[in-house]
């Protein structure tokens, strides 16, 4: 349950960060602080996240490619990092990186397979920002394909 709410939770912000919204004549109230409170992680978010471990599901994969169905193995890892909002990298020293220093939500997530003709490794990364309401999009996303 966890895995689904966090994978939803990196899309939307992925997707959001691309996407805007225009709210005119609309009837409904606006209210920041409820905005505001949504935005920010429940109380109990650092007891699990902040134990310095990562979180990891594997899968069996079915990917299509070139008109079939090939079996393969797909793996999502959720971790949490210092990273440097400048330097777009994770900080090896955060206490020497003062406001630089952002808390992410890092999932990276991979595919497997081979389509007979040679093997596919897909990898993309999305880094969420814990504090949705000073970031409220991700600050990077990366990509690659072998």
């Amino acid at each position: 349950m966890m895995i689904r709410k966090l994978l939803g939770l990196a899309i939307v912000c992925a997707l959001s960060s691309s996407c805007g919204v225009d709210n005119q004549g609309g009837s409904s109230e606006y209210n920041l602080i409820d905005e505001v409170q949504a935005a920010l992680p429940p109380a109990s978010f650092g007891d699990y996240w902040y134990q310095g471990k990562a979180e990891i599901t594997s899968y069996t994969l079915k990917q299509a490619r070139y008109g079939e169905i090939h079996d393969g193995h797909a793996v999502l890892i959720f971790v949490t990092e210092d990273f440097s909002a400048s330097k777009q990298v994770k900080l090896d020293n955060p206490q020497e990186a003062g406001d630089d220093v952002v808390k992410i939500l890092k999932l990276n997530a991979t595919r497997k397979f081979n389509t007979g003709i040679y093997p596919y490794s897909i990898m993309g990364s999305v880094y969420s920002p814990i504090d949705r309401v000073r970031y409220p999009h991700p600050l990077k996303i990366n990509m690659s394909a072998q």
